[in-house]
């Protein structure tokens, strides 16, 4: 029912795989702003941090952003917000109140807004597409799993713990980036992975598979 309602909608959703936060990097440093906003906000009671959600969402919009160099609500609304200290100090931004004239500077500011994003995304991908080409893996092949984020047995210590599980088996195969792989049932985790997560398989090696439940390390040959 949902992928049809936004289907009907005509709204494209790009599932991200799991534990690969770059696939979505636009989204990741928006959530890594708005946590640093609230640190600083409740680093003497974490638990009051809905008491300031106010404040911050004004702090937040009316702050230049450094890749739009614009405030979220100047692009929101083509005018900056008037706060309590513009108020105090007695310096307003003087406005063309011509209908055509103030939608034709909220346009301009939008198309700088947007070319500063896509600027900023193309050195995003360079930088990320830079650390590696995936492997040739297809449907079918066995795929080394990296240990990291995934929870071991309750006895073992990660430290000292494998670095990479497996070998599991490639049960799909998406854009060559992406995929979905065939895990024991005890792994209640997501079965979609990036490339950057994994690694050929080569018979004869042995390694550990992940349990929440086992006591002792299951290997394959």
């Amino acid at each position: 029912m949902r992928q049809e309602r936004f289907k009907t909608l005509g709204t494209q959703i790009r599932f991200s795989s799991t534990y690969h936060p770059q696939i979505n990097g636009q989204a990741e440093c928006l959530n890594r702003g708005i946590e640093d906003y609230i640190k600083a906000y409740v680093q003497a009671d974490p638990k009051d941090w809905a008491d300031h959600s106010e404040v911050l969402e004004l702090q937040y919009n009316s702050a230049t952003h450094s890749v739009t160099q614009f405030a979220p609500f100047e692009l929101a609304t083509g005018k900056k917000v008037i706060t309590p200290m513009v108020l105090a100090g007695g310096k307003l931004e003087v406005m063309d109140l011509h209908t055509d004239a103030f939608l034709k500077e909220w346009r301009t500011r939008l198309q700088v807004a947007k070319r500063h994003l896509q600027s900023y995304k193309d050195k995003y991908i360079r930088r990320n597409n830079a650390q590696g080409q995936p492997e040739l893996f297809t449907k079918g092949d066995l795929m080394l799993l990296s240990a990291q984020n995934i929870s071991l047995p309750i006895n073992l210590m990660p430290k000292f713990g494998h670095r990479w599980y497996g070998p599991y088996k490639i049960l799909e195969e998406y854009n060559g980036v992406t995929f979905k792989l065939e895990l024991p049932p005890e792994v209640k985790i997501h079965n979609a992975f990036h490339f950057l997560r994994a690694q050929t398989f080569l018979s004869g090696y042995t390694f550990w598979v992940p349990s929440t439940t086992a006591q002792a390390p299951r290997t394959t040959t």
